[in-house]
């Protein structure tokens, strides 16, 4: 996680998004932990570059709490923009495992998961905190889901 303090970032994250891939866990959390603070510092600096969604993408598919954890938080902070292309690759590679996690029944771990699925399902941002605050978070994956024509 230390790399991410380098003073040229742009130069670290293919390490970082290889390190994403790693067999350890740790490795994996790590790397993820130094990416989000890319993210964070490259979101003021539109000549930072895109940093590949693909690995963290993979990662809502893990059956891993801290790569799902994770890559929600990025993937988060990369949707910011609802750049149509990341949302479109995020509906057709891990539609299922968003649905999945926007279930779980912990507030503190659904809403991550579910901003992300309502962003994929073009929410605004206030319909998807509202469907939160209300308390009707499944009434909206259910009408998600049935547009979406996936299986639960």
């Amino acid at each position: 996680w230390v790399i991410a303090y380098a003073d040229d970032k742009r130069a670290i994250v293919d390490d970082l998004l290889y390190a994403t891939r790693d067999p350890d866990t740790t490795v994996r959390n790590n790397a993820m932990r130094a990416l989000a603070l890319i993210v964070e510092y490259a979101q003021d600096r539109p000549d930072f570059g895109q940093i590949s969604p693909a690995p963290l993408i993979d990662m809502l598919n893990s059956t891993i709490w801290t790569d799902r954890n994770k890559a929600t938080m990025l993937l988060n902070a990369l949707t910011e923009n609802r750049a149509a292309a990341l949302l479109q690759q995020l509906r057709e590679q891990a539609l299922p495992s968003l649905v999945e996690m926007a279930r779980w029944k912990s507030v503190g771990h659904v809403f991550g998961p579910f901003k992300l699925l309502g962003r994929v399902a073009g929410l605004s941002e206030q319909e998807i905190g509202n469907a939160m605050a209300r308390g009707e978070k499944d009434r909206v994956i259910d009408r998600i889901v049935g547009s979406s024509q996936i299986g639960e």
